[in-house]
């Protein structure tokens, strides 16, 4: 009996829309390129351009930061404006653009590639992931499932990428510029999936949340407006949270007027974080009640979240550079001199 079934919606496949498997392999090529290009771009500032690991680290430092801040742009392009599909389509193509001027070599292009990749990862990475969402019905408990799954595509793109491209960086002529070709190859795989597997993709439409009346179940879907009518869990306490966030920005804003009358340059990153507090200052003090908690809830996972990917990141900046010049990376080739541990060192760190 064939897994492929028919339903009144759509065809599904090991009891998920075929859809989610084409997001699958799209993110996954995706998440190839991203992660191919990530893998050679410290290497490629300190050992090619011969930046300092300062210099080099300080670009990284910017890409990363404006690769996690776009996608709030692009979701918010997406919802107002170019509906979910465009934005991939464009992030997509930006990306492709942005890989392929990485094969050339000055230092203008350099830059220019950046800023594609930047931009576009902000229209692509936000509205690919809600477009998985939005295979499903409200409440269908397939949908964790469904983002397991999507998540082993980026896991695997990312094992793989690495290994490709360093590959070609390491055995072919064009050494970098060949790595980050077949990270702009990668992304032109995945845009080619998206667009052949398109029909595929049905995205059932949202449901309006109604206001719960008496006797519903509080499993179902709360609106905003229910929100702000149900207690707090945690009450007296958000005054006090909410209050706390003011204090931060406040704190951030004098440690980057402290720090920009040495560099000014150095002032921005607490600067920019003062600014971002205040906007959550001033959400969370318009809004009450059990509303005003789901907003604290994401300010916490935020919090902590910068100091996972603060340590994350450093895989493709500290972490690559100590592995390019302390470690063995060959399996049939004798450890250079310089190379002092094991490469399961490396792994494990």
């Amino acid at each position: 009996m064939s897994d492929l079934t028919d339903t009144p919606k759509h065809k599904t496949f090991l009891g998920h829309p075929i859809g989610l498997y084409v997001l699958f392999f799209t993110e996954m090529w995706e998440r190839f390129s991203y992660y191919g290009m990530r893998a050679l771009l410290m290497l490629y500032m300190v050992n090619y351009f011969k930046w300092t690991q300062s210099d080099a680290s300080s670009v990284y430092k910017w890409y990363t930061t404006l690769v996690y801040v776009t996608p709030i742009l692009g979701g918010f392009m997406a919802d107002r404006y170019l509906g979910n599909t465009w934005a991939v389509i464009i992030g997509a193509v930006l990306m492709a653009i942005g890989h392929f001027l990485m094969a050339f070599e000055a230092n203008n292009i350099f830059y220019a590639a950046l800023i594609f990749l930047i931009i576009g990862n902000g229209f692509f990475k936000p509205n690919m992931s809600t477009q998985v969402g939005r295979l499903y019905p409200p409440n269908d408990r397939r949908r964790d499932g469904a983002y397991t799954i999507f998540y082993m595509g980026i896991n695997l793109g990312a094992f793989l990428s690495p290994l490709a491209c360093g590959w070609l960086q390491e055995n072919t002529v064009g050494e970098y510029h060949s790595g980050f070709a077949l990270a702009g190859i990668g992304m032109v795989v995945g845009l080619i999936t998206y667009l052949i597997g398109l029909p595929l993709i049905k995205e059932i439409p949202s449901v309006e949340v109604q206001d719960l009346k008496h006797g519903d179940s509080l499993d179902q879907p709360i609106s905003e407006k229910n929100a702000e009518q149900l207690p707090s869990v945690i009450g007296e306490f958000s005054n006090y949270a909410v209050k706390s966030i003011l204090f931060g920005a406040i704190f951030l804003l004098c440690v980057g007027f402290w720090k920009g009358y040495s560099k000014p340059i150095s002032a921005a990153p607490a600067l920019i974080s003062a600014v971002s507090l205040l906007v959550v200052y001033w959400i969370a003090s318009q809004v009450k009640n059990a509303m005003r908690d789901r907003m604290l809830t994401i300010v916490a996972l935020g919090f902590f979240a910068i100091f996972f990917w603060a340590a994350f990141e450093q895989a493709g900046n500290a972490l690559n550079l100590w592995a390019d010049k302390t470690t063995n990376r060959y399996l049939f080739k004798p450890m250079p001199e310089e190379s002092k541990y094991p490469p399961v060192i490396d792994v494990v760190l």
